[in-house]
């Protein structure tokens, strides 16, 4: 996975919530940071977000809270895929 892009990971069915399949890492332009943002589906507004001051920061958190891996990351969602990550409500 790049280390300025967007990128999708599913969560394991044993990890996941009713409203939380998808988590989207996504870096955040005007602070350095990078958000986590979990979603029931990608065509819809996140059911939450997370800032981190570093991508492996969200990382860590992702396999924490998520049991989503290093290795479960896909690259950049394809352009028209998902909607830019907000939070229901933003």
């Amino acid at each position: 996975m790049s280390d300025e892009r967007r990128a999708i990971a599913e969560v394991p069915i044993e990890r996941r919530l009713p409203d939380v399949r998808w988590l989207v890492l996504e870096p955040d332009p005007g602070s350095g940071g990078w958000f986590l943002f979990g979603h029931r589906t990608l065509e819809e507004a996140s059911e939450f977000d997370s800032w981190h001051l570093t991508r492996t920061e969200a990382l860590l958190e992702a396999q924490a809270q998520w049991g989503v891996g290093q290795e479960d990351w896909r690259g950049e969602i394809e352009s028209g895929a998902a909607p830019r990550s907000t939070p229901k409500g933003r």
